[in-house]
């Protein structure tokens, strides 16, 4: 049974109770008739009770304006953020586009001649006819691209000819030797350069100074149309000319109208052309002395004289921004032109052969590019649709050519994959700031119809008592809803629209890549779906609050019902109100929303693990894998903020005493009764705000440890910002002085080394890896002693001062050794007696190969199809562990030469050594404590030397090892200059000139690209930061003003007791500060703790030692605009209550 006292409650409008009619025609046409006049009449008084709600609602604009402007600014800014955001995130992985365009160029599809083929070059005639009858398909052009040297025309002897071929191959009257035994020479005795060696002739009247740089052959018009170089300007070369980048240009001392001069392998550079004219016309069995060997190396070598027509600094996407040596020139003109200058006396029909070629049907390259709209192809977050389409459009052109011949590579997607996951990462910006600025516009609003309810009370019970039912009541609220989303939805969407025309132009200067300057329909779709979301949802509440009211309540004005957020510790129009006694029945059968939330909450988490998880990672999508992250940490931040609410008094307490320690006691004491009295409604403003910066300090920490982690890798794998290179695999030299790919003249690098020390203050040489030098040798491979598990190893000689030129910061030690307790380097104890058999190691190997510490042992397994060593007395072994031991097919340093080696049982040499130290991570190497194949081991100069002395191809010298790099130490003030910079680079690139695969690596200058899209993303940071502080600012103006209005009568009880106007003024402000501060430092923790366990976590996969950095800039303007918006947010309220008479406020 139930019982219920209360006060009365009247049901309005209700009809007496009528007899049913009798079933006759008449009575149910009756019926009808009555039924169809009151529907009419509901329908004119509902269209009347609409009117009047909408008159109610303008007069409730005019009558709470500041209201309004917040409940409109505040949708305002959402349709306009987020139409605006949407649209740039859209657009925002051209970025990266650009990125990987500037680093491989605006090449999508690059075919060529698989090695497997046999054949030398791509028919581009019939290519481009087949891929024409597909309109997507047509977008190709013909290329050759490859290495080749330059000289300058000031070094070649005065009156030389450009243009005459004749001294270029046969020499003058003064290239000729005597012979070293002859008094006289007379013309019989002459031995004349052509005679000596090939291409003597030019390199005498020349010299052998020689500018390597990367020759481009491209069609200008054909790439224009495709797309390659979209900024690039400079048209059509000329026949004979060539466009040159500047760094080449300026090494070589070259402007605009030079001439210079370019030898061209026709063999390396147009094997397909080689093979087609040359190889059928080489006379067979020439010798030196009947000048044959010079014409045979004439029929495919050239001295090309060329003039400078453009010199350009900016690639812009024709090439890779880190070629810094390249020039270019036209496809048509190209091979007529060099035709002209090949030897003089090539017989008339490979002249007459090379003449009649078309270099169409021999491209070494072809170059397919999307269609267009290209850009649409990449403007997707997801990498693997990306990466889908680009490989479904080159399958479907190798497929119509020809799978089983073709070499595919598609540049940009390949560069792509890098960055892919800042794409994802942007995906996850999106959803963060879609979801901070939702949660904080609903909750506004949501405070602005609560404020509206409260102080409507006796309206709206006038409304139901003439009436108006429950659903009019939902109508009137939802209608002043709407009166703030509508508006503002119309001019959000205007708004973003303008912004976005400007911000089109300025994202083209910033990437170069056009930006169409319209919103995209799902930019429009999901800011009009907020736009209605965020009143709908917001008034739930308030609607729910005027809808639990009785009647009789609602009317009573003399005995308001207590409000429940009072000021100054005491209650204004306190009153009882009526008392209600349910006894209700044991079953109780209400429905419980809050058990239903909390339970769909943790069954969704559930499924997510259990189902969603495993799902993403069989089907590899890691797009759906992050997402689920990302809804498990803002589940996270969500629990953290409401259980940091807990802590807020505390917190509000220390920052007032230790804040306002130089304010009065009773100024201090009645800021944190305040703070207390008004707790309930200033909560929501605290969620606002913490959840707002926990949201952007998140993301801003996990941005940041992104590039940080991007930068560290780069930084980490090259150990120094300035740095010479050699690029490629040692070829097997017959004498130590044939290394290709190595570092040359050592004693001209060090004599400018020496003479630049203010700049360059150390320098370390660092060796080749060892199966790079000896290829046709394999190893090392690193084995325990028992020979049961092995791991392919790179082992590479350093210089005793390795560690001293390399960054700090990337050494992890896991356990070394110490030398005697001399205070060494580890790169100097590699020189020590114990060092000479000891080497670097990882931290895998620890447990890999059984190595409990320093003193373990393992082996170095060489082999190779050679015979052991001619003298077996050099030995392979150091001091305490450099024996060696063979195997059964002959052994290492033992093996007497009598077995032949064979592809099943090579030779092998095994050498014990001990390690040095372990190493978690290091720079310059690859160290790891984890599974991963192909790590590095370092050793001295001396022990590399010592593991090639069994190979046949022995060196002797330390002076005849294959460098590999060439390690400088600059401040990091020097590295940022630029001009410094790139003097260092002009210089050093003077004096690895005309070695092969050697050029100089700027850590500083290849991170240009990163930089510009740092620049991009931190702007729209710092936006979303302002937007988000800016909109939970109205959520305390709001609640500052509705503090203070709620309490002018105790306002003008203390006035009229003694207390200042500013006395007021400032505990006002000081509360509303330290309601600001203390929350925006909630948040801020909060944050900054789930960034750092995500740090963590990156810091496991990469093996770096990444640091935490806290951004304290917004520490600096958190505090600002704390001060800013407590003085805005109270000053004006309590301004407008002070200038009233004592007796006003007290009638207030």
């Amino acid at each position: 049974m139930r019982r219920r006292q209360e006060a009365g409650h009247a049901r309005v409008g209700s009809a007496p109770s009528r007899p049913v009619a009798s079933p006759t025609w008449q009575g149910k046409m009756q019926r009808k008739w009555r039924k169809f006049l009151l529907s009419i009449r509901g329908s004119l008084s509902s269209r009347h009770l609409l009117l009047q709600f909408l008159v109610q609602t303008i007069k409730e604009i005019k009558a709470r304006k500041v209201n309004f402007c917040l409940g409109f600014l505040a949708c305002f800014l959402v349709v306009m953020v987020v139409a605006f955001m949407v649209t740039i995130l859209a657009n925002a992985p051209v970025i990266f586009l650009r990125l990987a365009e500037l680093t491989q160029g605006e090449t999508d599809v690059i075919l060529s001649a698989g090695d497997w083929s046999g054949y030398g070059a791509l028919n581009y005639t019939l290519i481009s006819g087949m891929l024409k009858e597909d309109t997507t398909t047509s977008y190709n052009s013909p290329r050759y691209q490859g290495e080749t040297f330059l000289y300058t025309q000031k070094r070649c002897a005065a009156g030389l000819d450009p243009n005459d071929s004749t001294w270029k191959y046969l020499g003058t009257n003064t290239t000729y030797e005597c012979p070293d035994d002859a008094d006289t020479c007379s013309d019989a005795d002459k031995i004349w350069c052509y005679e000596q060696a090939p291409g003597k002739c030019f390199q005498d009247l020349c010299g052998t100074s020689a500018f390597q740089a990367k020759l481009y052959v491209v069609d200008s018009a054909k790439e224009k149309r495709i797309g390659i170089g979209r900024e690039w300007t400079l048209g059509s070369i000329q026949e004979g000319k060539v466009f040159m980048i500047s760094d080449i240009a300026a090494a070589m001392g070259l402007k605009e109208g030079s001439v210079f001069y370019m030898h061209i392998n026709m063999s390396n550079y147009m094997p397909g052309v080689y093979e087609h004219v040359v190889l059928p016309h080489l006379p067979a069995n020439a010798t030196v002395k009947n000048s044959s060997a010079e014409v045979r190396w004439g029929f495919w070598n050239g001295f090309i004289p060329l003039r400078v027509q453009t010199i350009y600094r900016d690639p812009v996407g024709k090439h890779p921004l880190d070629e810094e040596n390249v020039i270019i020139m036209e496809y048509a003109h190209f091979l007529p032109y060099i035709t002209r200058y090949l030897h003089p006396k090539l017989p008339e029909p490979v002249s007459q052969e090379f003449k009649q070629i078309n270099l169409y049907d021999f491209a070494q390259q072809v170059v397919i590019n999307l269609p267009p709209p290209r850009i649409q192809f990449y403007l997707q977050s997801d990498y693997d649709k990306i990466q889908r389409a680009v490989v479904e459009f080159s399958a479907r052109i190798v497929y119509k050519l020809g799978f089983s011949e073709l070499l595919t590579d598609m540049p940009v997607t390949d560069s792509l994959n890098v960055t892919q996951y800042f794409s994802l990462f942007l995906g996850l910006i999106l959803n963060v700031v879609i979801l901070i600025l939702l949660l904080l516009s609903t909750m506004l609003i949501y405070s602005l119809l609560m404020v509206n309810v409260e102080t409507r009370t006796f309206e709206m019970g006038v409304y139901r008592l003439v009436g108006a039912t429950r659903g009019g009541i939902v109508q009137l609220l939802l209608m002043q809803a709407f009166s703030y989303a509508v508006p503002s939805w119309v001019c959000g969407l205007l708004f973003s629209e303008a912004l976005m025309m400007g911000v089109s132009v300025w994202f083209k200067e910033q990437t170069g890549v056009p930006m169409e300057p319209v919103l995209t329909p799902l930019a429009v779709f999901i800011a009009t779906l907020l736009g209605i979301f965020v009143p709908v949802v917001s008034a739930i509440f308030p609607i729910r609050h005027a809808l639990g009211q009785n009647l009789h309540d609602s009317l009573d004005t003399k005995r308001q019902k207590a409000f429940t957020n009072t000021g100054l510790a005491t209650q204004r129009n306190a009153t009882v109100q009526a008392v209600s006694v349910d006894l209700e029945r044991s079953e109780d059968k209400s429905f419980s929303w809050s058990l239903m939330i909390i339970g769909l909450s943790l069954s969704g988490f559930g499924f997510a693990v259990y189902y969603v998880v495993p799902l993403s990672l069989l089907t590899m999508d890691l797009t759906l894998l992050l997402n689920i992250f990302f809804f498990i940490l803002i589940g996270m931040l969500m629990g953290l903020v409401l259980l940091s609410l807990n802590l807020e008094p505390l917190l509000e307490r220390l920052l007032v005493n230790g804040l306002l320690f130089w304010e009065k006691a009773t100024i201090r004491a009645m800021v944190i009764k305040n703070l207390v009295a008004h707790r309930k409604r200033n909560t929501k403003t605290t969620i606002m705000y913490a959840l707002s910066l926990g949201f952007i300090i998140f993301i801003m920490v996990s941005y940041n440890n992104l590039l940080d982690g991007f930068a560290y890798q780069r930084e980490q794998s090259s150990g120094v910002y300035l740095k010479v290179m050699a690029r490629g695999t040692v070829d097997k030299p017959k004498t130590p002085l044939d290394w290709r790919h190595h570092i040359r003249n050592v004693q001209g690098l060090e004599d400018y080394l020496r003479n630049h020390t203010h700049i360059i203050k150390d320098h370390s040489w660092v060796t080749h890896h060892y199966n790079d030098a000896w290829q046709d040798h394999g190893g090392p491979v690193l084995e325990n002693l028992g020979r049961s598990v092995s791991d392919t190893n790179q082992m590479q000689g350093v210089a005793p001062n390795f560690m001293d030129v390399l960054f700090n910061g990337f050494l992890i030690l896991n356990e070394g050794s110490e030398y005697n307790g001399l205070d060494m380097s580890l790169s100097e104890q590699l020189y020590t007696p114990d060092g000479s058999s000891r080497a670097w190691v990882g931290t895998r190997y620890k447990d890999f190969i059984g190595l409990r510490n320093t003193e373990g042992r393992f082996m170095w397994r060489f082999s190779g199809q050679t015979g052991g060593p001619a003298d077996d007395s050099a030995g392979s072994g150091g001091t305490d562990g450099g024996a060696t031991g063979g195997n059964a097919g002959g052994g290492g340093n033992a093996n007497p030469g009598f077995v032949t080696a064979s592809p099943r049982r090579p030779y092998e040499d095994r050498v014990v050594m001990r390690p040095l130290a372990f190493f978690d991570a290091a720079p310059f190497f690859r160290f790891s404590k984890f599974n991963s194949r192909y790590q590095h081991t370092a050793v001295s100069f001396t022990t590399w030397l010592r593991q090639s002395e069994w190979t046949t191809q022995s060196i002797f010298s330390v002076d005849d090892l294959p460098w590999s790099e060439l390690l400088f130490k600059i401040d990091q003030d020097d590295a940022e200059d630029k001009a410094k910079r790139e003097q260092i680079k002009s210089d050093v690139n003077k004096l690895i000139k005309g070695q092969e695969g050697v050029y100089i690596y700027d850590l500083s200058g290849s991170s240009n690209p990163i930089q510009k899209a740092d620049n991009l993303l931190t702007a729209f940071f710092g936006f979303t930061t302002a937007v988000a502080m800016l909109i939970a600012s109205f959520s305390l103006v709001s609640s500052m003003y509705t503090n203070i209005y709620e309490q002018t009568k105790e306002i003008g009880v203390v006035r009229a007791i003694g207390m200042r106007q500013n006395w007021l003024k400032r505990i006002y402000m000081y509360e509303a500060f330290i309601l600001v501060l203390s929350s925006s430092l909630l948040g801020i923790i909060i944050g900054s703790a789930v960034g750092y366990t995500l740090l963590l976590q990156r810091i496991l996969f990469t093996q770096l030692a990444l640091p935490f950095r806290f951004p304290w800039q917004i520490l600096i303007i958190v505090f600002t605009c704390s001060l800013i918006f407590a003085f805005v947010s109270s000053f004006g309220p309590i301004t407008t209550v002070m200038k009233r008479s004592i007796v006003q406020i007290l009638r207030y």
